[in-house]
């Protein structure tokens, strides 16, 4: 599985959406835990197929993640 990034596309370096993007994640969680890492800040959470960060509060999002299947494999 992979993630990607569908709102919030300014906020990462070019080369950090790239190398996430890049990524073959075994599970969401797995995937939720490196976007957490680039974003220490805020608070990261998943649900099904997505992965979102938001400010402390939760009053507003700044990035999602879309789960993407590599069915070429």
């Amino acid at each position: 599985m992979k993630i990607k990034q569908i709102r919030g596309g300014m906020l990462l370096a070019e080369s950090s959406r790239q190398r996430l993007e890049s990524i073959v994640f075994p599970s969401i969680e797995k995937a939720r835990v490196e976007v957490a890492q680039l974003f220490p800040n805020h608070v990261v959470f998943s649900e099904p197929g997505r992965i979102s960060v938001v400010v402390r509060d939760r009053s507003f999002q700044v990035a999602t993640f879309q789960e993407v299947h590599d069915n070429h494999r």
